[in-house]
């Protein structure tokens, strides 16, 4: 009876907890609920010496639960630390399940046919001991203290486990240790134990977007490979269908092609040879070929000594550079060696469907200096200079006389390179019958601002015109860390939120709206030691959900693993399940800016009560303090309001006020996802013009987006309950007194 009611008052815990903004009939206050995170004290807690924990339960979660989602995997990612930095030469990693918690699968830092699984006992319950060989390197054991972050995250081993008991189940902990023989000794160490609860959530259920392009990125915990020896192909099928079941339709490294179902693709990085060679890294060893920074490119170590001379860039004693630093020319002009070595083979990659976009990390690198022969004349024929002063100034002192032309130079030809790996890649796709094949790449946002001002530059990609490619921006701005409190700001994220709503305008500016080029801002945290960062759930789904809210094509992260266990799956399965609903209106409507949102109730943002449109500015949204984010799109005459809060620390009720109407039609201002209409003084939901663009009261919970639909209003059309102005302001006035608070909370983030 006790179980029972353990049992059912977790049930109904979740219900509450996981209240769908889609489902809800009240005014749901949003917020960071579904992670209570440790006090900063305990989570910066030095282990005594090797330890290991759950990420992030037994890390940064004060609860210690681990979440499954009944009847689909979910990751359990094993941090370890190792803060004496002991070099450490075999180990095993023994983890306890309890009955109706089994292992499917694990990532490639351990060996599955090493493992040993025996039935045991624990407190008089059943368990499961499965030990298993640890694969381990200089990241996924990390030597001494990283970032000031003890656990290391970057190679987690990962287990991905299952089960089928009911919502609201706790069928026990889970308890993990590291057995160990250090280098030089004969001995067997271990680890002190540590544990988790358990706790069931309900299946995922999600909507695949169709037009966006919506997926992760796992570089290690999805890492399973079938060209390892010890890999088993299945598991890669298991991991690519639960990517599925979240309402994905990309992913990002670890998965092969082949293990990818119906509608679910994949995209790569290619060949790192900085992973590969330096980090442990055993994800993308069978493909020859990367892209990397600026004009370098990743190659096998046999192909990286067989580069010819002539077109690898020199120094300025004109000795070649060491590894895949091409001059610039050799790409675009595509030299016969480059042809062969590189532009066949990622030709042949995308004939034979191993993945849809190549994706680079693009850090321009316009410093680099190329003093080849080769270089200097395309300088010459580039800049219409008389060749004898380029010949007697090259190359320092050239730069130094023509600074600007130099920089232009350098900027044409990143988009020559950039517009050959395009044109070769869409090729390629198209002659194998799949023409949505594309060159990804993947600035810092630091190429497009200035400081912290989202003061527009003139940014170099855009330099290059359109093309069949995929154009990213990455920033970390305001990640938490789990060696720093949390929240580390009060709106951590409207650089993101901000930047997904400008770079979409600015570009349909200066490209148009009609081009060929797609867009994303990728989300990501600080690449400190061991990845010190840290979302939680529903930080997790708003930073997902902007991209496309903001007018994104793509939305994924940058540069590991999110989704850490079945509360982070459910919140992006929401996620994509609302991109998939709205991306008609994001991607293919009419952006403007015919509104007008005005925070009444207490917000750390004051926008002026006589704003209008215009004061809607592409860069900085509206004026105030970049709390409050709005879009609009227009799709045949029916408008959405995309509205985001990104205070943290609070709702948001807002004046709505919406113009350009026509006076003699009537219309509705409702929210699908919420089943509601909002209503004038006298009860009707049919407005005039002249009633919206006075303004009605509508909420945003806190990290939330709100999505409002402006369209004319038909007599048979069900939009749900009415909500009279008077009930909101009546919910306003009861949360007024906590979100004043609120505010004084909020000023200590400043």
């Amino acid at each position: 009876m006790i179980m029972r009611n353990a049992v059912a008052t977790l049930a109904a815990l979740l219900a509450v907890a996981f209240v769908s903004e889609g489902l809800a009939q009240t005014f749901d206050s949003g917020g960071l609920n579904l992670l209570k995170v440790k006090p900063l004290a305990e989570r910066g807690q030095q282990p005594d010496d090797v330890a290991v924990a759950v990420w992030p339960s037994g890390v940064i979660d004060a609860e210690e639960t681990h979440y499954l989602n009944q009847n689909n995997l979910t990751v359990m990612m094993v941090a370890i630390a190792n803060p004496s930095a002991r070099r450490i030469a075999s180990s095993q990693l023994v983890c306890d399940l309890p009955e109706g918690v089994l292992l499917k699968a694990v990532n490639t830092n351990l060996l599955w046919n090493s493992r040993k699984s025996d039935p045991i006992q624990r407190d008089g319950k059943p368990y499961v001991r499965h030990t298993i060989e640890l694969r381990g390197s200089q990241q996924t054991i990390p030597l001494g203290k990283l970032g000031n972050c003890w656990y290391a995250r970057y190679q987690p081993p990962s287990l991905w486990v299952s089960t089928d008991l009911p919502p609201g189940s706790k069928p026990g902990r889970v308890y993990q240790r590291l057995t160990y023989v250090e280098e030089g000794q004969k001995e067997t160490a271990q680890s002190p134990e540590s544990s988790v609860d358990i706790a069931v959530l309900p299946a995922l259920k999600a909507d695949v977007p169709r037009i966006a392009k919506s997926g992760v990125m796992g570089r290690g915990p999805a890492t399973v490979t079938p060209y390892e020896n010890d890999a088993h192909p299945e598991h890669a099928r298991l991991i690519a269908s639960y990517l599925q079941e979240m309402g994905c339709n990309i992913h990002m490294c670890g998965l092969p092609a082949s293990a990818s179902p119906a509608g679910l693709v994949r995209w790569t990085e290619g060949r790192n040879i900085g992973q590969i060679s330096t980090k442990g890294f055993r994800h993308n060893l069978n493909e020859p070929v990367g892209v990397g920074d600026g004009f370098f490119i990743h190659l096998t170590r046999e192909m990286r000594r067989a580069i010819p001379q002539e077109i690898q860039r020199l120094n300025q004693n004109g000795d070649r550079v060491a590894g895949g630093m091409m001059s610039p020319w050799a790409i675009y002009r595509r030299h016969p060696w480059i042809q062969k070595n590189v532009l066949d083979v990622i030709a042949g990659s995308i004939e034979r469907g191993d993945y849809q976009v190549l994706w680079a990390n693009w850090e321009p690198r316009m410093s680099d200096l190329d003093y080849s022969d080769g270089s200097k004349r395309e300088f010459i024929a580039w800049s219409k200079l008389p060749k004898a002063e380029v010949e007697q100034l090259w190359l320092d002192e050239l730069v130094k006389k023509y600074p600007k032309q130099w920089w232009e130079f350098r900027n044409w030809e990143l988009g020559q390179v950039v517009k050959t790996y395009s044109d070769v890649i869409r090729q390629a796709g198209e002659k194998a019958g799949r023409p949505n094949t594309r060159f990804m790449f993947c600035l810092p946002q630091d190429c497009m601002v200035l400081d912290d001002d989202v003061n527009v530059v003139p940014w170099q990609a855009l330099r290059w015109g359109d093309m069949p490619g995929i154009m990213q921006t990455w920033s970390y701005h305001h990640t938490p860390r789990s060696n720093r409190r949390f929240p580390s700001n009060d709106k951590m994220i409207h650089y993101m939120v901000q930047r997904c709503g400008w770079v979409r305008r600015y570009v349909d500016e200066k490209l148009g709206e009609d081009r060929d080029v797609l867009l994303g801002c990728t989300y990501g945290w600080e690449q400190t030691g061991g990845r010190a960062g840290f979302f939680v759930p529903e930080d997790l789904a708003f930073r997902h959900l902007s991209g496309p809210m903001g007018g994104m094509d793509v939305a994924i992260n940058y540069a590991e693993w999110t989704v850490w266990d079945g509360r982070y799956a459910s919140e992006l399965a929401r996620a994509n399940t609302r991109i998939a609903r709205w991306e008609n209106y994001t991607l293919k409507g009419k952006t403007q800016s015919q509104h007008v949102v005005i925070p009444v109730s207490p917000y750390p943002q004051q926008i002026p009560q006589d704003a209008s449109p215009a004061d809607h500015i592409i860069t900085g949204g509206w004026p105030g303090g970049r709390y409050v984010h709005s879009q609009e799109y227009e799709q045949e005459g029916s408008r959405l309001i995309a509205v985001a809060n990104n205070w943290h620390f609070g709702d948001c009720f807002l004046k709505l006020r919406v113009f350009d109407l026509d006076a003699d039609k009537q219309y509705v201002l409702w929210e699908p996802e919420e089943n509601r209409a909002f209503a004038n003084s006298e009860g009707s939901v049919a407005l005039s013009a002249e009633e919206l663009a006075e303004g009605l009261l509508v909420h945003v919970g806190a990290t939330r987006w709100g999505a409002f639909l402006v369209e004319p209003f038909q007599e048979d059309k069900d939009y749900g309950s009415a909500v009279l102005s008077g009930k909101v302001k009546e919910v306003l006035e009861q949360r007024r007194d906590g979100l004043e608070q609120s505010l004084t909370r909020s000023a200590a983030f400043q």
